[in-house]
Parts: structure tokens; C-alpha cells; sequence
């Protein structure tokens, strides 16, 4: 392999990147790339990012109440093993099952988990990573609080928020009772449906006391709490993280702090890491292909 052919891998992605940045701030239509493009970086990608964070990255991608962008370092925590979200042990929670195994069906659990540290406001904790790498839509691939808002309102049946009429806590706490309801669906035979999705568990879990997205391993024996919820896409729009659009106050208030694009991310990492990231991924793809395993719920 040529060093060219080790550069190729992250310039081409970010080529990508830029081309979507680029044209969604223009007049013109954004332009995203081919569905085999989309489809080759979702199969791999989960685990592709999951490498490129197993040493220390930093980029300003920390987002407060306001909108500001801030300086932090990010890194996984701890190797990646299946993982489910559990409900909170407060007083709060008696509207879901006790004896509930978790909050979600079995594929539905944190993309990642990784440790945070912003210096500058002087914040160190964990925080639960939803990795969206879709490119379907240019709000999808240019993401921002609009787009989180889109997954949090997927399948509610809840109306998309107005500011005319818009009231935050209201809002808020109406969003968070549909989102309870989804949590409780049943199926015809009175079992738990765990219908939620990731940005539905992650609203209610820091909607109510502790505050916290609770993870656990399939066990039940590796228990982590997450204070902050996180987002990583193609690329942000940051100017829509620093509008006061209803959008942006519901995903501030919902502890949606950390902000991560693809195009960020590659950045801090060298063409070497990036290329024997993307080679593990496919490995280990092929390998998971080639030798399945099986799950029971």
C-alpha cells in the first residue's frame, strides 16, 4: 500500500463533508452523497468511530444553554460490549415496571459511551453518544437541534412545536408524557413493547430524577450513569444550535451538549489512525458476516 492509498480513506470522506458543508450554506441545494457512499459508512461506521475514539480527541464541540461552542476532550470509556438503557431508581419513575430489564428493545442501546472534560466551564463527566451517519436528507446530514428535534418527535404523535404559541416548559413536559406513553407501549399480550427510541429514552431518563441516562451491561452487572446526551453527524450546523428556536431550546433543556461532526473528527485524527480504523471496521464486518452469531431476548 502506497502512502497515497493511506490518505485515501479520510480524504475522501472529507471531501464528502465539505462538499455537504459547503453547498448547505450556499443558495443552491446541498449535495449529498450516493446511497453507496451513505451505505458503505453506516455499515461500518458504528464501529469506525468507536476506534477513532479509543484515545483522546478534542475540537470545539462542547454547546452550552446559549449556543456557544466550547473546547473539550473526549474519549470512550472502557472497551465496547453490548449495552442496554435502564430505568431511574427514583420515585419518579414508578410509571414503568420495576422488573422491566431495560428501557428499549435489545438493539436499541447507546451508540457510545464516552468520558468529557470541557476546562473551560470546568465540567468532567460521561455522556451517552447517538451516532446518526445519515445523509439521506441535508437536514440529516447537516445537523443540528432541528434534526435531533425530527428523531425525538419520530413516531410520538406529537405536534412539531410553532413559536408563536410556544411555551418551553409546557412544551417540554408534554413531549416528555408522549414520550412515557411510547416507553409503556404493550403488545397484544400485555408485554412490554420497549418501543423507544435512543432520543426518546435519553429525553425521559434526564427529564426525571436523577437526571441521568442510566446504562448497563447485558448482565446487569456494569452500571454507568450519564449526565449529558451527545450527537454525532455528518457535520453540524452550529448556526442552528445558537438560534432560539424552539428546536434549540427543547435540545439544550434535554442536556444535548455534546456536538460531534464527522468532518470534526477526522480532523484530529491522522490518516494512518483513520485508515487502520476503517480496516479494522471492514474486518471485523466481514468476520461478523462470515461466522454469525445469535441473540435471544
Amino acid at each position: 500500500m502506497t502512502p497515497n492509498d493511506k490518505v485515501a480513506i479520510r480524504d475522501s470522506i472529507q471531501n464528502v463533508l465539505s462538499t455537504i458543508r459547503r453547498t448547505a450554506l450556499g443558495r443552491n441545494k446541498t449535495e449529498l452523497p450516493t446511497a453507496d457512499f451513505s451505505n458503505a459508512l453506516n455499515a461500518v461506521g458504528e464501529h469506525f468511530v468507536d476506534l477513532l475514539l479509543s484515545k483522546e480527541r478534542s475540537g470545539q464541540w462542547w454547546i452550552d444553554n446559549e449556543g456557544n461552542s466550547h473546547e473539550c476532550i473526549i474519549c470512550r470509556l472502557g472497551e465496547r460490549f453490548p449495552r442496554n438503557f435502564s430505568r431511574g431508581l427514583s420515585p419518579e419513575w414508578s410509571w414503568f415496571p420495576a422488573k422491566a430489564s431495560r428501557l428499549a428493545d435489545p438493539m436499541t442501546g447507546p451508540d457510545h459511551i464516552v468520558s468529557v472534560r470541557v476546562p473551560s466551564l470546568h465540567i468532567s463527566g460521561t455522556v451517552c453518544l447517538e451516532q446518526k451517519l445519515r445523509f439521506g436528507t441535508p437536514g440529516d446530514a447537516y445537523a443540528g437541534a432541528t434534526t435531533y428535534l425530527k428523531h425525538l418527535l419520530h413516531r410520538l404523535n406529537y405536534p412539531r412545536p410553532t413559536a408563536k404559541s410556544f411555551h418551553l416548559e409546557s412544551y417540554y413536559n408534554g413531549l416528555l408524557e408522549a414520550a412515557k406513553a411510547v416507553l409503556c407501549r404493550t403488545k397484544k399480550d400485555g408485554s412490554l413493547a420497549y418501543s423507544g427510541s435512543v432520543p426518546q429514552v435519553c429525553m425521559v431518563s434526564t427529564g426525571l430524577a436523577p437526571g441521568k441516562v442510566v446504562v448497563m451491561d447485558k448482565s446487569g452487572d456494569s452500571r454507568v450513569e450519564c449526565e449529558y446526551v451527545g450527537f454525532l453527524a455528518p457535520t453540524i450546523n452550529h448556526a442552528d444550535l445558537q438560534s432560539d428556536s424552539p428546536a434549540a431550546q427543547i435540545t439544550h433543556r434535554a442536556k444535548v451538549k455534546l456536538w460531534i461532526g464527522l468532518d470534526t473528527l477526522l480532523e484530529g485524527c491522522t490518516a494512518e489512525e483513520v485508515e487502520q480504523a476503517w480496516s479494522t471496521s471492514v474486518s471485523r464486518l466481514t468476520s461478523d458476516l462470515c461466522n454469525p452469531t445469535w441473540r435471544s431476548d
